[in-house]
């Protein structure tokens, strides 16, 4: 990892990890945490010296969260999850799983969800005990958000979206995507957007679709009015106006937009960095930073969203 001042001059290089870094937070403390494919993660101070190697997992790591006590959870390749404290030592091992764990969030009731390739999510208390099993899709589940009247939305490789209570009892299949689901969020009147979007192949889908917040189909978008509802859904997001963090494989209608999408170093990483001067940063396969600059297309929808967003 390295440490860059603001005019992005460097200030430190973070050596240790045997393998490529997959992602880094900040935690409360002002430290830093890591993770990499080589089973560990890490925490260095906010100066860049390494503080401890957080060692348990077997598998490539996938991600980590800190928890509201301060606690770090982290998911792997190896089908557990594990409980830290901020010091890096591990307080609990989470076992359930049978494939690799895609990701984790923390619930309303301080309760941790998981969703795994094993096709199921698990719902587990913030001591790390398994409390109950999602069970219902039929193929990976790909990801898990937690609703605004509590209830859990999860999507699969199995083309569905799928609503439970937050006891982790069945509510609604979403039907009507050709392909497995890339994401999906919640917008401001409550609605949910998803979308899917296979790259290659047969049964490409390539839409978005709306439902209410109980799994009823709405309606299917494409085009300039998905732009739009893209914009929105960024700004139910919370993000601000000056940063603009997602996943640049769910630019679902608008990466057309970003020239060039794939450079001579390979495909971009999953983290883009949007900035108010409407350009694009992004990590390349060849471990460089990549500026784009987005084209007027994307450019007006942008400014559309910063106007707005001054005036709310």
């Amino acid at each position: 990892l390295r440490i860059w001042n603001p005019d992005g001059n460097p200030i430190a290089s973070l050596k240790g990890h045997s393998d490529y870094v997959w992602d880094a937070i900040q935690l409360q403390n002002g430290n830093i945490l890591s993770w990499s494919p080589d089973a560990t993660l890490r925490i260095w101070d906010s100066d860049g010296n390494p503080i401890a190697s957080l060692l348990g997992h077997s598998g490539w790591f996938i991600g980590a969260i800190q928890l509201q006590n301060g606690n770090i959870l982290s998911w792997s390749g190896d089908a557990t999850l594990r409980i830290w404290n901020p010091d890096g030592n591990p307080i609990a091992s989470l076992k359930g799983h049978s494939a690799s764990v895609e990701g984790a969030i923390l619930l309303q009731n301080g309760n941790i969800l998981s969703w795994s390739r094993d096709h199921t999510l698990r719902i587990w208390n913030p001591d790390g005990n398994p409390i109950t099993s999602l069970l219902g899709h039929s193929d990976s589940v790909r990801g898990a958000i937690q609703l605004q009247n509590g209830n859990i939305l999860s999507w699969s490789d199995d083309d569905t979206l799928r609503i439970w209570n937050p006891d982790g009892n069945p509510i609604a299949s979403l039907l009507g995507h050709s392909s497995y689901i890339w994401d999906a969020i919640q917008l401001q009147n409550g609605n949910i957007l998803s979308w899917s979007g296979r790259l290659f192949g047969k049964n490409k889908d390539h839409t978005l679709r709306i439902w209410d917040s109980d799994g009823t189909f709405i309606r299917q978008m494409t085009g300039e009015e998905a732009e739009r509802l893209w914009a929105e859904a960024q700004r139910a997001q919370g993000e601000r106006p000056a940063v603009w963090r997602t996943n640049i494989y769910t630019l679902i209608s608008i990466w057309q937009h970003v020239t060039p999408f794939i450079s001579d170093t390979g495909l971009f990483s999953r983290v883009t960095v949007w900035t108010a001067d409407f350009r694009v940063v992004c990590g390349g396969a060849a471990g460089r930073l990549h500026f784009l600059r987005a084209n007027a297309a994307l450019r007006q929808l942008w400014q559309a969203w910063l106007d707005q967003t001054a005036e709310s």
